[in-house]
């Protein structure tokens, strides 16, 4: 038995607050938005249903192109749970930059902030293996994420929740592992 089977992050972090009725207790604080651990373990299962709706599997990487949000919490907690490996990027990086710390790390889904969606073509260019991306809200100012169609295999985080929410089989493999 390894480390990797007895101990889940995302479990340290979120659920054993759950389980000690701590759920109540502010977790994260963004902007004016306050989200308790109830909050926080909702999100972080809605992520890992998509990652898993997209294939994510154990061990593999899940590059995080994102913003400083409640979604970024939600997507590195939610692959830890898969027993997957994120790879969060800095923000700050160029597509180039990013679909080369991408191909490195062997990444195989990618998941954006809507602002981040022109960095799509240089990750499906460059990532051998890159199956799905995720754009994981909308545009700054609210507006619909950019047409990303061209990205290849893309889904908006909602569209996740539409699929997970009809399979139960995604629900029990999250739970099972």
């Amino acid at each position: 038995m390894t480390v990797a089977d007895r101990f889940n992050l995302a479990a340290w972090l979120v659920d054993r607050h759950l389980e000690e009725d701590r759920g109540e207790h502010v977790a994260v604080l963004a902007g004016d938005r306050t989200y308790r651990y109830v909050d926080v373990a909702d999100a972080v299962n809605r992520a890992a249903n998509g990652l898993l709706a997209c294939g994510v599997r154990r061990e593999e990487r899940v590059l995080l192109v994102m913003n400083d949000e409640p979604a970024l919490v939600a997507f590195l907690l939610g692959a830890l749970r898969l027993g997957a490996v994120p790879v969060p990027t800095s923000t700050m990086l160029t597509p180039a930059e990013t679909a080369a710390i991408g191909a490195d790390a062997g990444c195989r889904v990618v998941v954006v902030s809507a602002a981040y969606a022109g960095h799509l073509p240089a990750l499906r260019a460059a990532v051998d293996g890159l199956f799905a991306t995720i754009v994981a809200d909308d545009g700054p100012d609210g507006s619909p994420a950019p047409d990303t169609a061209a990205a290849g295999a893309t889904y908006r985080w909602s569209e996740l929740d539409d699929r997970t929410a009809r399979s139960e089989e995604h629900t029990s493999e999250l739970q099972s592992r």
